[in-house]
């Protein structure tokens, strides 16, 4: 089963999706990192963790670091 993660902030969704069995974290088709798990990827982004987009931390956008708060779309 094929799925990924959402979650919608002020300045647009990220998301947490799986590519060569890594998991990445992607904001405006940005990839901002690359992780191991998406437990991970959601912490580090939660965080500020990651790559900053041109208007600065994600961490100031109260992204969860809880995977389960995010949306999880599954793909049929």
């Amino acid at each position: 089963m094929n799925h990924y993660f959402r979650y919608v902030t002020e300045v647009g969704p990220f998301f947490i999706v799986s590519r060569n069995e890594r998991w990445h974290v992607v904001w405006c088709e940005e990839e901002i990192g690359d992780f191991t798990s998406p437990e991970l990827a959601a912490k580090e982004v939660a965080g500020g963790h990651t790559l900053w987009p041109f208007w600065g931390n994600p961490g100031r956008l109260g992204i969860p670091a809880e995977l389960e708060r995010w949306e999880r779309v599954i793909l049929s």
